[in-house]
C-alpha cells in the first residue's frame, strides 16, 4: 500500500524545484543514494541502505502483501525506497512509500515535515 504525504504551498513564497531537490540532497546526504527516474526531472527515487522489514511481521505474519511494487525496476521488499514527486506547476510536493516498513515511513514523514516547516503550506496524507 503506498503512502502519499502532499505538501501544498501556500501564498507567494513557494519553493522552486531545483529547491526542494537541494533539500533532499542535504536531508539523505550519505545515506541515501538520490535517482532521478525516467519519468522526468520532477521525479526522484531515494533508495536507502537496508532491506525492508515490517516491526509487526512477527506478531502479524498474515500482514505480508500479495503484490510487490516495483521503482525503476526494483522491488521495494528487496529496497528501502522513498520517491518525491515535485508538481510542474508548483502547487505541491508528494513524498511517497510503496509498501514498505516503518524505518522507511519515517524518514519520508521526516522530509514532508521538513518541507513543510521551509515554506509556508499545508499537509494532507
Amino acid at each position: 500500500m503506498a503512502l502519499d504525504r502532499f505538501v501544498y504551498w501556500r501564498g507567494s513564497d513557494r519553493p522552486t524545484a531545483v529547491q526542494l531537490i537541494r533539500v533532499l540532497e542535504d536531508y539523505f546526504y550519505g545515506f541515501g543514494l538520490v535517482t532521478p527516474t525516467s519519468d522526468g526531472p520532477q521525479r526522484i527515487a531515494i533508495f536507502l541502505p537496508g532491506k525492508p522489514h515490517s516491526a509487526t511481521r512477527s506478531i502479524y505474519p498474515e500482514h505480508t502483501a500479495a503484490a510487490v511494487p516495483t521503482v525503476l525496476g526494483f522491488s521495494v521488499q528487496e529496497w528501502r525506497v522513498v520517491e518525491v514527486f515535485i508538481d510542474s506547476a508548483g502547487e505541491y510536493v508528494d513524498v511517497i512509500t510503496r509498501q514498505t516498513d516503518h524505518i522507511t515511513n519515517a524518514v519520508a514523514e521526516g522530509l514532508a515535515a521538513l518541507y513543510a516547516r521551509l515554506w509556508p503550506s499545508s499537509r494532507d496524507s
